[in-house]
């Protein structure tokens, strides 16, 4: 999804002074921003439910879990592959 945002000369400027130090293109700083506001609301969300005591702890993040995540290789034919044996 895009969106249009009409910004002065001097924030343009300011953004692309800021992306060219961080080696990236001014949609990806952006893209950064909003998942990093995006994060601090679900934190503040969780943390008043830990308060609240809907949540017993704060739960980890979802980028750290995806991250985290290693596929196990299984020796023998993709699984798809046995499904199908298996209806004929």
């Amino acid at each position: 999804m895009s969106k249009a945002v009409e910004l002065s000369e001097h924030i343009y400027e300011r953004l692309l002074l800021l992306a060219g130090q961080r080696q990236c293109t001014p949609e990806e700083l952006i893209d950064t921003w909003l998942a990093d506001e995006e994060q601090g609301q679900y934190y503040q969300a969780n943390q008043q439910m830990v308060v609240q005591g809907v949540l017993a702890s704060m739960p980890s993040t979802p980028m750290a879990s995806e991250t985290a995540f290693t596929p196990v290789e299984i020796p023998g034919p993709p699984l798809s592959r046995t499904i199908l044996d298996d209806r004929r």
